[in-house]
């Protein structure tokens, strides 16, 4: 069948995971342009193809040095989504969040990347595990949202310099979209692809 000839090309060996920003990527969207095209569709709003690109932006730390009622904290224990270059916050700059223990740690911080605002949040040490993973992950951001600087501390501290440096990587990617125009102007049916 048609579906399981579509699902076969993007899932075989030679797209090696579709991994975004990789050629494997750019061919499973340059495969599913051309379906779009066999199928009639037209490009969204006129549009010269039928890619949407969009910036995804992830930070590397350079330097980070946190400190929290006269403790300095130590790197492991700071994980960093910055979308600027620099952050100097002293008590001020960022809004204080502590996570108490029990809470659903992972849940709560990628909700926070996905807000606007500069947050530093302190969270219960209980938490290592779970952070340690999140320190293994590269998470791309939109851009636009606000810093985020978490970091494991034994209880919410009262006062807080942080002063970091990192590394702002942006990686161009692209959705794929068609349509089929309805009756009227303002109707049509949108295609999405997110490969």
């Amino acid at each position: 069948s048609d579906i399981s000839r579509v699902l076969g090309v993007l899932a075989s060996d030679s797209m090696r995971g579709r991994q975004s920003g990789s050629p494997q990527a750019d061919m499973a969207a340059a495969f599913i342009a051309s379906e779009f095209r066999k199928a009639g569709l037209k490009t969204f709003n006129g549009a010269a193809d039928y890619f949407q690109p969009f910036e995804m932006k992830r930070s590397e730390i350079a330097e980070a040095t946190v400190t929290y009622d006269s403790v300095v904290a130590d790197k492991s224990e700071i994980l960093v989504f910055a979308l600027q270059e620099e952050i100097n916050w002293d008590n001020t700059g960022a809004e204080k969040i502590w996570l108490p223990k029990g809470q659903n740690f992972g849940q709560k911080i990628f909700g926070l990347t996905r807000e606007k605002g500069d947050r530093i949040i302190f969270a219960d040490t209980s938490y290592r595990r779970t952070f340690n993973r999140l320190r293994s992950f590269p998470i791309e951001r939109f851009p636009g949202g606000g810093n985020l600087v978490v970091v494991l501390a034994p209880q919410e501290p009262t006062s807080y310099k942080a002063v970091i440096k990192s590394n702002i990587l942006t990686s161009p990617l692209r959705n794929v979209v068609g349509m089929i125009p309805g009756n009227r102007a303002e109707e049509y049916v949108i295609f999405s692809a997110h490969y």
